[in-house]
């Protein structure tokens, strides 16, 4: 017999062998008042009454609630208050995704809480909390409530709809481990998180005082033993310029070689994968090459920024990218750094409607302050551990959402 014929879902804990059974939610909730409060009833005043309101959920401000939640106080009033344990859901949104996002109360509060604009809210009384809550992400509700939204502009979600919703529960017991789980995951997703943004805040305020500033010639911060100043250097005098060339007669989704083209090279100075291939090549990147964008639609914030070639005759240079092959005066690390941190002069020489382009001119005359060989090397090897640690980290907490994701797939029916 097949799991589902079973009516169980595809992983769970050992000890549990019941079928899950037939419910309908309107069977296992009371519904709470909710009130068509705006955002013009918050005040910065400390009322001891606060409130939820429907893009606070979208925003994660409203979620998981307890008193270190900052959610809005608003203006003392004759209000039903929420209690521990209940569910708040926000019934419209600016797309499906959003339909039926949730939160939940879930700690005694010392302030008064309130469900404000375009929420409904649920007393469980024969269903844990917290299962309900991370049943509003599992599969099976996305899926009606994508059904049942309505709507253009806005979709929307009705409390009576809400109710009607019907899927296979697991005992109570059974419930509370789901949730006890996936509270424990999402801690963990929230710490990874927090270390991220600290290591990412770390980068940000090591570029700005290890590099020159505007109209500085020098950095704030240097390593011990470094003392000679910096000197003043156009990008001609560091590297070799070379224009990519057009392929697309050629192109093919496998190959030898593979194009570096537009989309190759992310915001942040990453090599992505262009998916796109060439059998023969007359002449390969090597490894430390810098190269660079050349054109961009939109506001132009990738144009002038630059990724560093990995390895020796794996890649080919395309059209509207540059190859900047930094002679022996330069180390590439520090080049990439200190280019894409000077990202905005590549910017402002961007020219043309709806593309911007930049020249071979404005790429090789970007002049500024560079310190001794021996120092570009200590520069760029102290941000490249940065970068490291931060690609590290963001590794393991996509990891730790790919698994709550399935989690949320397989331990729901």
């Amino acid at each position: 017999m097949s799991k589902e014929e079973k009516r169980v879902p595809e992983v769970r804990f050992e000890g549990f062998h019941d079928d899950w059974k037939q419910r309908k939610l309107s069977d296992m909730v009371d519904t709470v008042k909710s009130y068509a409060l705006s955002r013009s009833f918050e005040t910065e005043k400390n009322t001891g009454t606060k409130y939820i309101h429907y893009g606070d959920i979208h925003t994660k401000k409203a979620d998981k609630i307890t008193n270190k939640s900052s959610i809005p106080n608003i203006k003392v009033g004759n209000y039903e208050y929420l209690r521990m344990g209940d569910v708040i859901i926000a019934d419209a949104s600016e797309d499906y995704q959003g339909i039926a996002m949730p939160a939940v109360i879930f700690e005694e509060t010392v302030f008064n809480i309130v469900a404000g604009l375009h929420t409904i809210v649920l007393r469980p009384h024969l269903i844990d909390p917290i299962y309900l809550y991370y049943l509003f992400y599992s599969n099976s509700f996305r899926k009606y409530g994508y059904r049942v939204g309505t709507g253009m502009k806005v979709f929307g979600i009705s409390k009576s709809n809400v109710l009607k919703f019907q899927t296979l529960f697991p005992s109570m017991t059974e419930q509370v481990r789901i949730s006890t789980l996936l509270v424990k995951l999402d801690n963990a997703i929230a710490l990874h998180q927090e270390k991220l943004a600290k290591l990412q805040s770390l980068k940000k305020a090591a570029l700005q005082n290890l590099f020159p500033q505007k109209d500085e010639t020098e950095p704030k911060v240097r390593f011990a033993y470094f003392s000679s100043s910096w000197q003043q250097r156009k990008l001609n005098e560091l590297t070799i310029y070379q224009n990519g060339k057009g392929h697309e007669k050629k192109q093919f989704n496998q190959g030898d070689f593979e194009l570096v083209n537009l989309n190759s090279i992310s915001i942040d100075g990453g090599l992505k994968p262009s998916g796109k291939f060439i059998n023969e090549a007359e002449d390969t990147l090597n490894k430390n090459d810098l190269v660079m964008v050349l054109s961009d639609v939109g506001h132009g914030d990738l144009l002038g920024r630059v990724a560093l070639i990995p390895e020796n005759n794996r890649f080919v240079l395309n059209q509207r990218v540059a190859l900047l092959r930094p002679n022996k005066s330069v180390s590439p690390e520090f080049l990439f750094f200190y280019i894409n941190t000077h990202q905005r002069y590549f910017k402002s020489q961007g020219a043309g409607m709806s593309q911007l382009n930049i020249s071979k001119s404005s790429v090789e005359n970007f002049a500024n302050y560079i310190p001794v060989y021996e120092e570009q090397i200590k520069i760029g090897q102290t941000l490249k551990k940065l970068d490291d640690l931060i690609t590290l980290h963001q590794q393991k907490l996509e990891k730790l959402q790919n698994l709550k994701k399935a989690f949320l797939q397989k331990m729901f029916i």
